[in-house]
């Protein structure tokens, strides 16, 4: 079990893994503030840092890889991938998202996704899920191809809210505020 700890300051945070059984502290990991814990298993935790993810072995809190990722980056996962946005502005920047890097959880490979040709992504990086990233703005989401970069799809007036793995459903509150599940493949 990971639980994040912000100080009281609010400018540090520490990832403490405990024993699920007993309870107990095993290890703290430096985290970012809006970072954390992205992956856990009694093994390993892989943590998003001030500047970078980094994977640690739980038995002896040594590091097992780590991949530099610049300050203030936003990320999302989908399963045992986690995809940071390249901006040179970082999370708060206005600077537009012209790719993104997408690092294997369980072996720290790392490979960058490009944005459309000509283009950059549409917005801020708000969810992945299934294999798609959905990017929003004050136009609404657009859905981009996690292994090609594609765009899939776009919908207007709509904000992202979630997603169901199991239903394979992305969920987006649409104009009027209707929440509405679409396939993240095909928005049908």
């Amino acid at each position: 079990v990971t639980a994040g700890v912000v100080a009281p300051n609010g400018r540090t945070r520490t990832e403490v893994v405990l024993g699920n059984a007993s309870g107990a502290e095993l290890r703290q990991y430096p985290a970012a503030v809006f970072g954390g814990a992205v992956a856990a298993s009694a093994a390993t935790t892989v943590v998003v840092g001030p500047a970078g993810v980094t994977s640690y072995d739980n038995a002896t809190g040594k590091v097992r890889w780590q991949r530099d990722t610049g300050a203030g980056q936003s990320w999302r996962a989908d399963g045992d991938i986690l995809y940071v946005a390249e901006s040179a502005g970082g999370y708060l920047g206005s600077a537009p998202v012209t790719s993104l890097r997408v690092i294997n959880l369980s072996s720290g490979a790392e490979r960058t996704l490009r944005s459309p040709p000509g283009r950059t992504f549409a917005g801020t990086l708000a969810l992945a899920a299934d294999g798609v990233v959905l990017f929003t703005s004050a136009a609404g989401v657009t859905a981009y191809s996690g292994s090609t970069g594609g765009t899939l799809w776009s919908a207007s007036s709509a904000v992202p809210e979630g997603a169901d793995s199991a239903a394979q459903l992305v969920y987006l509150t649409v104009a009027g505020g209707a929440l509405v599940g679409v396939d993240p493949l095909t928005e049908i």
